[in-house]
Formats: structure tokens, C-alpha cells, sequence
């Protein structure tokens, strides 16, 4: 009895029938996409919230940029504090911009000096402006009669950030006495 050995042969279509990259590709992005939105509602919806016990319209909650203006400045701090991060983000897509131009072309020579003294910057600004942002929470939750401890908490993110879920949401009233005062 002879038995001939099974060969298994793998053709190019079946690799390209097996998995179809495409439809996983734009199943990610729309899952990703998604979850983005209700991440953003929820956090607005949540915000607003809280911008009610300080006083504050609760429409102001759900413009981008808008919100974190007041939000620094419920928390004590100018809201232009928000250009530190826009000019962070700034300089950190230029100095990107500028890697990606040395990698295409050797003789641009200046680009990586310029790019690594944009990072440092983007660094520096973005790390003034997290002060600033972590200032005006610790405000905030102080205003709301929560103890230093809980602050923990705004660095917790799940479906939103914790910390926001129970200012939001509970009974504590805003006295403006407690921390830096409010800027109107």
C-alpha cells in the first residue's frame, strides 16, 4: 500500500481571499471613530455639569477649545493658558514635518537641528501647560469640597474620566471662597 504525501500549496489568491485588509482597516477606523464621538459626548454632556455649579453656560461644554478656556478659568487660571498646548502641538507637527523632510532628501542638513529644537519646545510647552491644566483641576475639586487625594482620579480614563463622572454627578455645591478665585 503506498501512500503519496499531501502537498500543500498556498496560491497568491489565497492569500488575498483569506483576509480582507481593507474591510478590517475601515472596521477599525469606524469602530475607532466611533468610540471617539461618544467619548467626546460623554465628556461634554459631563462637563457641562459641572460648569452649572460653577455658573458657567453649559452650552460651553461642547465647543472644542471653548471648553477648556473655561475650564481653566472656573479653575482659577486665564484661559489662554490653552495656547501653551495649541502651540505644543504646533511645534511638535513642524519638527515632524521637518524629520520627514530630512528622511526624503540628505542635503536639507539644518532640518534635524530645527526639528530637535522644536520637540525640546513643544515639550517645554506642553509640560507648562499640564501645570496649569492640573492647577485649575485641583481648583475645581477644591471648590467642590473634594480632598487633595482625589486629583488621582482626573488621571484615571475609562469610558470618561472618573474624576469628572463624580463632580458631575453628585451633590457637592460650588463655593468659590475655597482656591484660586474664578476668573470671569
Amino acid at each position: 500500500m503506498d501512500i503519496e504525501p499531501i502537498s500543500m500549496t498556498l496560491t497568491q489568491d489565497a492569500v488575498h481571499t483569506s483576509v480582507d485588509w481593507g474591510a478590517m482597516t475601515a472596521g477599525f477606523w469606524a469602530g475607532f471613530g466611533i468610540g471617539c464621538v461618544v467619548f467626546y459626548v460623554i465628556n461634554a454632556w459631563l462637563l457641562g455639569r459641572v460648569f452649572k455649579k460653577a455658573g458657567v453656560a453649559r452650552w460651553k461644554a461642547w465647543i472644542p477649545f471653548v471648553n477648556i478656556w473655561n475650564m481653566l478659568k472656573i479653575g482659577g487660571r486665564s484661559g489662554a493658558n490653552i495656547f501653551w498646548a495649541i502651540c505644543g502641538y504646533l511645534a511638535l507637527g513642524i519638527s515632524t514635518g521637518c524629520l520627514g523632510a530630512f528622511t526624503a532628501d540628505d542635503k536639507l542638513v539644518a532640518l534635524p537641528v530645527v526639528s530637535i529644537i522644536l520637540s525640546v519646545a513643544a515639550v517645554v510647552f506642553l509640560v507648562i501647560y499640564i501645570c496649569k491644566l492640573i492647577s485649575a483641576v485641583w481648583n475645581i475639586q477644591k471648590k467642590l469640597n473634594k480632598p487633595g487625594p482625589f486629583i488621582l482620579l482626573y488621571f484615571v480614563n475609562l469610558i470618561a474620566p472618573l474624576w469628572l463622572w463624580i463632580l458631575a454627578l453628585d451633590r457637592s455645591k460650588w463655593v468659590d471662597s475655597k482656591g484660586r478665585k474664578q476668573i470671569k
